[in-house]
């Protein structure tokens, strides 16, 4: 029986995704950083900021200096900012509140584990925030994901063992982190495919079957 449920949010509890693949595609068109579609939804999807950034210019054989980096990951982040400001409950699938209700009627501990450092405005302007025990990003933690860092720390957050916890990823890179961290995953999207997932779950409500 599990007592803690730890989330990632990007396309977890928010669709946010297909806002940063356009702003890291527009991104890569100004700077002339090849951007393949597939392998950033593969690859990248669930990483910190500076991983996605990293991988993209190792894999094309450019370089950059840190400041460039560091200004090339400001604009981008400026880019999805101004998507990611404007979201609302509207944008939360209803199945996400109703699963979140029936946690918290079973008594269940819930955290958010994110990569993105913009977590904290997305979960307070959707008001997920209300169903939080605690919250952790990228900032927060030495190792992003793959690393198990997030997980452990949200863990501890909710004064919880690893083990007492079950995972809600989309990334394989995410339920890799869950793997680290030494928790069982539920997975969705592409992480429903990998052979890592614990529970291949179809929709975020499906996870209530294994609490």
């Amino acid at each position: 029986m599990k007592k803690g449920v730890l989330f990632d949010m990007d396309g977890v509890l928010v669709n946010t995704n297909g806002i940063h693949y356009e702003a890291w595609k527009e991104i890569c068109r100004k700077y002339g950083i090849p951007f393949d579609g597939e392998i950033f939804v593969k690859q990248l999807l669930g990483r910190s900021r500076p991983d996605q950034l990293e991988y993209l210019i190792s894999s094309a054989g450019m370089s950059f200096s840190a400041e460039e980096k560091n200004k090339i990951m400001n604009e981008k982040n400026e880019l999805a900012v101004r998507s990611l400001s404007l979201l609302s409950a509207a944008d939360v699938d209803p199945d996400i509140f109703f699963t979140l209700e029936k946690l918290k009627e079973k008594g269940i501990k819930m955290a958010v584990a994110s990569s993105s450092a913009n977590s904290p405005m997305i979960i307070r302007n959707t008001g997920i925030i209300a169903y939080l025990d605690y919250m952790v990003d990228a900032t927060m933690v030495k190792r992003a994901k793959p690393a198990g860092d997030i997980y452990v720390n949200a863990a501890a957050g909710l004064g919880l063992k690893p083990e007492e916890c079950l995972v809600i990823e989309d990334a394989i890179s995410g339920v890799n982190a869950a793997i680290a961290a030494g928790i069982e995953s539920c997975g969705l999207s592409d992480a429903y495919y990998y052979e890592g997932t614990t529970y291949p779950i179809r929709k975020v409500s499906d996870l209530l079957r294994h609490v």
